[in-house]
C-alpha cells in the first residue's frame, strides 16, 4: 500500500510538471521497507520513463496499459484504480492460501469491507464535485470478482442528497447532510468495526489485521492534530474531525 501511494504520487507530480515534488512528500522511513528503488523511480520525467523504471516490477502491468494523453500526462484516477485493484486481488488471494476456514473467510470479509468503504467515498465524490454518471463512477470503482455489487443501487443514484440519505439508512450509525462529514462519517464506521473485530473475533489474523488498521488511524490523528495546531485550529474543531474510541 506504501508502495502504491508513492507511485501515485509520482504520477501526480509528473502530470502537473512539478518537478522532483514526488522527493518532498517521500516518507524517509518507507525508503528502507519497500522493494522498489524509490528514489532512483523521481529521476522519471515521463510516464513512459516511469514505465521503464517499474518494468520487472508486480506495477508494471496494469500501468503499462493507461493511454496517454496529447499532452503526455495519464488519467490519475485510471492509475489507482487499476493499482488498487491488483492490490485488493492479491490481498485476498493470500489470505486464502495463508490461512484455512473461518480465518480465511473473516480476513477476506474484512479487506472487501474495506474496499467497500473505499468505493463509497470515491462514488461520493464523484457525483457530489464531478457530476458523473451511474456508469462512469462503475467505471471508475474498484472491481474484484464477487465484491461490491451491492452498491450498483447506491452508484445509480441520480443526486450526492439521495447518496447520503443511502449511506445514513444502510452503513452509517447517524444522519449525514453535508459534504464535509460524509467521508469522516464513512472512517468512523469503518474504524468502529475494526475495533469490533479486535475484542470479538477468536481468529488471530483477523486481530492482527485489524490492529495494523487501527494503527494507520491512529498515525492519521495524530498527523491531523499536529497540522491543526500548526494552522491555529481550535482544539474543538481537531477533536470532532479524528478518529477515537
Amino acid at each position: 500500500s506504501y508502495e502504491i501511494n508513492c507511485i501515485l504520487m509520482l504520477i501526480n507530480s509528473i502530470n502537473t510538471g512539478v518537478d522532483r515534488s514526488y522527493l518532498n512528500d517521500l516518507p524517509g522511513y518507507v525508503i528502507k521497507h519497500t522493494k522498489l528503488d524509490l528514489l532512483e523511480l523521481s529521476r522519471a520525467n515521463d510516464f513512459a520513463e516511469l514505465m521503464a523504471l517499474l518494468r520487472g516490477t508486480k506495477y508494471h502491468k496494469p500501468l503499462v496499459r493507461v493511454p496517454l494523453s496529447e499532452d503526455g500526462t495519464v488519467d490519475y484516477t485510471e492509475c489507482e484504480v487499476r493499482l488498487r485493484t491488483q492490490y485488493y486481488t492479491n490481498l485476498i488471494a493470500e489470505a486464502k492460501k495463508s490461512f484455512l476456514g473461518s480465518q480465511s473467510d473473516e480476513v477476506g470479509r474484512m479487506v472487501k469491507a474495506d474496499l467497500d468503504f473505499r468505493n463509497m467515498i470515491n462514488a461520493y465524490r464523484m457525483k457530489a464535485f464531478y457530476g458523473f454518471t451511474a456508469e462512469q463512477i462503475k467505471k471508475h470503482q474498484i472491481k474484484i470478482p464477487k465484491v461490491g455489487k451491492k452498491l450498483d443501487t447506491y452508484y445509480e443514484l441520480e443526486s450526492p442528497e439521495q447518496m447520503l440519505e443511502w449511506l445514513s439508512k444502510n452503513v452509517l450509525q447517524t444522519e449525514v447532510t453535508d459534504d464535509a462529514a460524509v467521508e469522516l462519517n464513512i472512517q468512523r464506521e469503518k474504524f468502529r468495526k475494526l475495533g469490533h473485530r479486535i475484542y470479538r473475533s477468536f481468529n488471530a489474523p483477523v486481530v492482527l489485521y485489524a490492529f495494523m488498521e487501527l494503527c494507520e488511524y491512529e498515525t492519521a490523528n495524530i498527523t491531523h492534530i499536529i497540522e491543526g495546531i500548526r494552522y491555529g485550529i481550535g482544539p474543538s474543531y481537531i477533536e470532532n474531525n479524528i478518529l477515537i474510541c
